[in-house]
């Protein structure tokens, strides 16, 4: 629906000489490079998501932030998730009678309760 509507938009203005991808080159390029194809320049990551930086209190002043007690307090600051070391990590190999031995025990313990 949205591309139809962007493509209608276009085609009213005359600007249908020019592709969408073109134009989106233009006008985003430096953001979504990759996504175009464009492998001649390196990607951009975005670092700063707007969920880990921004919350309601964004648009309140320091006083009106302080004022804010209970239920209506900021919440904790969302802190972005951290990748797996993974030149630390192993494989584990586990074979189905391990598996079965384990069951056993697990409904063992339930048994006892």
């Amino acid at each position: 629906m949205w591309i139809r509507k962007v493509i209608k938009d276009l085609e009213e203005k005359g600007e249908t000489s020019k592709s969408y991808e073109t134009q989106a080159a233009e006008r985003f390029g430096e953001e979504i490079d990759i996504c175009l194809g464009d492998y001649e320049k390196a990607g951009k990551i975005n670092k700063e998501i707007a969920i880990f930086k921004w919350d309601y209190t964004y648009f309140m002043s320091p006083d009106e932030i302080k004022k804010l007690k209970g239920d209506k307090a900021p919440p904790p600051k969302a802190v972005p998730a951290k990748a797996f070391d993974l030149t630390t990590a192993e494989r584990v190999i586990i074979t189905k009678e391990e598996l079965k031995q384990r069951e056993l025990m697990e409904q063992e313990k339930l048994k006892d309760i």
